[in-house]
């Protein structure tokens, strides 16, 4: 009974390749996964971008009204 058998453990060298590989296997569907939200998160931090240009536009026409409507109170 080798050392990895009693806990259970890969013995041979193919079963420790094959456990190698299915980690391997698994980091890479983590990887894709992480890009997926990788690029999920591009497209949020894009329309948030979006949003804030519009409110700064906004921002700048109410100001302008604001200037416009001094003046003519003003006189």
């Amino acid at each position: 009974m080798g050392l990895f058998t009693a806990a259970k453990h890969p013995t041979t060298v193919d079963d420790v390749l094959s456990a190698f590989t299915q980690v391997v296997d698994n980091l890479d569907a983590v990887a894709v996964v992480n890009e997926s939200i990788s690029e999920e998160l591009r497209q949020e931090a894009l329309v948030a971008q979006s949003s804030s240009e519009a409110a700064a536009e906004e921002a700048t026409k109410a100001r302008r009204i604001g200037i416009k409507l001094r003046e003519i109170l003003q006189g």
